[in-house]
């Protein structure tokens, strides 16, 4: 083989190789946006749930005009999913507003972290969700 086929074969490969890396770290990034998007998602879902039961009389299941004592249970949402776990910390849970965690699966982004989301529900709208472990 001349010098120059094994050139050519030399860069092929570098080429090869440093394509596939980067499309590894796309994918990597994409996939851990796609878990904080269904994270969302689920908290949304479940925000919606929470403020149905709320405006239910006790006598039928709800929590007549009251988020004390709300569990996952009550709105019929497991507390895990494919998406992560979710849990409503009953010392965050008021008349008013509640909390969400919604952790997701896995450290998607190779920092040793996984992700975790806290979000804030009133009776008629999702105060804040952030961003409390990355």
């Amino acid at each position: 083989m001349g010098q120059q086929q094994r050139l050519l074969v030399t860069l092929g490969a570098i080429i090869v190789g440093a394509t596939l890396l980067i499309g590894f770290r796309l994918f990597s990034s994409y996939d851990a946006q796609a878990n904080e998007d269904a994270l969302r998602t689920d908290i949304l879902y479940i925000a919606s749930r929470a403020q149905d039961w709320y405006r239910k009389p006790r006598s039928f299941g709800g929590g007549g005009r009251t988020f004390a004592g709300l569990k996952l249970d009550d709105l019929n949402f497991p507390n895990t999913n494919e998406n992560g776990a979710f849990s409503v910390p009953p010392a965050k849970t008021s008349k008013n507003q509640f909390e969400i965690v919604a952790t997701g699966k896995g450290d998607r982004d190779g920092d040793g972290d996984v992700l975790k989301l806290t979000a804030v529900v009133g009776v008629d709208s999702v105060k804040s969700i952030t961003i409390t472990e990355r």
